[in-house]
């Protein structure tokens, strides 16, 4: 039995306006394009739900056709149980690519799965919470040297759980944030990149590390610490329509770290296939690959796969622990230029589940 949790339907209807302006250098912070896409969907945890999903890319004032584009995207949806999604997510680039800004704004009332802690929960234990939070995301980083960025993150969560059942685990254990938890974590954020192109590379490296503090002084209600390393790299197998995308990425934290804050497999980018969380824990390790080839039109393909764990602490990982998950995506190419595309995915996990996925841009 296929059981799809996370997305049962999906009915989109998308379309694409293009606004262009002129195609010389002098003009090119005037093209611009513009995608919406409306959303149906369903789910046992939500019911029907109603929404829509907005993208625009761009270029600043006084920008030239070197510098790389920036994004802004724009969602809601809301459900028949009286849920809502709602959040802005942006990714900047200022003029010669002097500053690099991204993150989120967002505010969302929502029902999430939880299976407990640790890297071999069972599937009967599953749960549903339901939580509150408004989100803010800021990362701020300035070029220090071609291609290399530094600078701050800060990340501001409230999470305020408002329905649990009385005999659930986040009831029978003590669970870190099961109550209510305020995420406000400050750190230090570093990236070399020398992409191809941001949305859809062929060619290059994207390499992320940041540590960042959480506790009373930062305005936060927990104190613990995380390090996180994230590394892609993408290779050109012939000429730059057939492409393998290879990320590892590691999440590693310590001290009094909330439930929603620990490291977790799952979802549209970690191991797609598996509901985000079902695995949760203070440590993660993970890889995946992907092989990306033209179909025809405006449309490609994608076949990936990926592999990881997570542990209470490093002497836990063995080899025998890790899950697995795969699939095959589709890619609707909506600006040529800067390559940007809609992604739709079809991930299955390990016990054959399989999970549908629709979004804008790659999962790495």
């Amino acid at each position: 039995m296929i059981e799809v949790r996370v997305l049962s339907l999906i009915l989109v209807i998308g379309f694409a306006i293009q606004l262009q302006g002129q195609s010389d250098e002098k003009d090119v912070q005037k093209k611009k394009s513009i995608v919406a896409l409306p959303l149906v969907f369903f789910t046992p945890e939500t019911d029907w739900g109603f929404g829509a999903a907005g993208l625009s890319t761009f270029r600043f004032k006084n920008s030239n056709i070197y510098d790389r584009p920036s994004q802004i995207q724009l969602g809601g949806a809301y459900t028949l149980k009286k849920q809502l999604l709602s959040y802005l997510s942006y990714q900047l680039f200022t003029p010669h690519q002097s500053y690099f800004i991204f993150g989120e704004l967002g505010y969302y009332r929502y029902v999430y799965p939880y299976f407990g802690i640790g890297n071999d929960t069972n599937d009967e234990d599953e749960e549903f919470y339901s939580v509150n939070f408004p989100r803010i995301r800021l990362n701020v980083l300035k070029k220090v040297r071609n291609n290399w960025y530094v600078g701050i993150r800060y990340w501001w969560d409230d999470y305020e759980l408002a329905e649990k059942k009385t005999e659930s685990l986040l009831n029978r254990s003590e669970v870190l944030g099961s109550i209510a938890s305020i995420i406000s974590t400050v750190g230090a954020i570093s990236i070399y990149d020398n992409r191809d192109h941001v949305f859809y590379p062929s060619d290059g490296w994207y390499l992320e590390a940041s540590l960042s503090i959480s506790g009373s002084a930062t305005g936060a209600s927990h104190q613990y610490q995380r390090l996180t390393v994230d590394a892609s790299r993408y290779i050109s197998l012939g000429n730059k329509k057939h492409i393998l995308a290879l990320n590892g990425f590691a999440d590693v934290t310590f001290g009094q770290v909330p439930f929603q804050q620990l490291a977790f497999i799952g979802g549209t980018k970690k191991m797609r296939g598996i509901i985000e969380g079902r695995f949760r824990d203070k440590k993660l390790l993970m890889l995946q690959a992907e092989y990306r080839f033209p179909l025809f039109w405006i449309f490609k393909g994608a076949a990936f796969a990926g592999t990881g764990q997570v542990a209470p602490e490093f002497g836990d990982f063995g080899i025998n622990e890790l899950h697995a998950s795969y699939g095959l995506g589709l890619r609707i190419e909506i600006n040529k230029e800067d390559k940007v595309h809609v992604r739709i995915d079809f991930g299955f996990s390990e016990d054959g589940e399989l999970l549908p996925y629709l979004t804008f841009n790659e999962a790495f």
